[in-house]
């Protein structure tokens, strides 16, 4: 269920918005902003977008009935991006939505974007943690160059990922 607020502490519902929005977010799809928009890509593929704050929404479809696979929407500020099967879907206004294959066609699952444009992932999907962990590295959000398995300790499912950089000053010495 959608909840809107404009102070964090009284909440109302919309008043428009489509039963399915929001669905399956709890573990793939995500909430971003693109504009005037604010919009809600579910895992079970549905899009709404509100352009009035959160008072009534539309309901949009990704492209090929695509579900997503990442764990969150990522916005490099002109566009969003989600990644679903294989592919990475951009939509410049949360509406339309393209999609592109990724090279090599992997499931992304959480994934991050650093402020110089780099995305790291870790492979998505059920069953691919410990010895099948993956993780990735892109430029542009379609090649991926897959990390070393020397590159991160292997281990849990990753449902999240966050961009963060230390001062090298302020590393550890032995």
């Amino acid at each position: 269920e959608v909840g809107v607020s404009t102070d964090g502490v009284r909440w109302t519902a919309p008043t428009t918005i489509d039963a399915s929005c929001g669905g399956g977010i709890q573990n793939d799809g995500g909430i971003a902003e693109i504009g005037d928009a604010m919009v809600i890509v579910g895992g079970n593929g549905t899009v709404c977008r509100s352009t009035d704050g959160g008072v009534t929404w539309t309901t949009h479809a990704l492209p090929d009935g695509a579900t997503p696979s990442s764990s969150d929407v990522i916005s490099t500020g002109s566009e969003l991006l989600v990644w679903a099967g294989g592919a990475v879907l951009r939509s410049s206004d949360g509406a339309t939505w393209t999609s592109t294959p990724t090279e090599p066609r992997i499931t992304v699952g959480a994934v991050a974007r650093s402020p110089s444009g780099t995305f790291v992932a870790v492979r998505g999907g059920w069953n691919t943690w410990n010895e099948e962990q993956r993780f990735y590295r892109s430029t542009d959000g379609v090649r991926w160059e897959e990390l070393s398995m020397e590159a991160a300790r292997r281990s849990h499912p990753i449902g999240w990922i966050a961009w963060g950089e230390i001062d090298a000053a302020l590393a550890c010495h032995e």
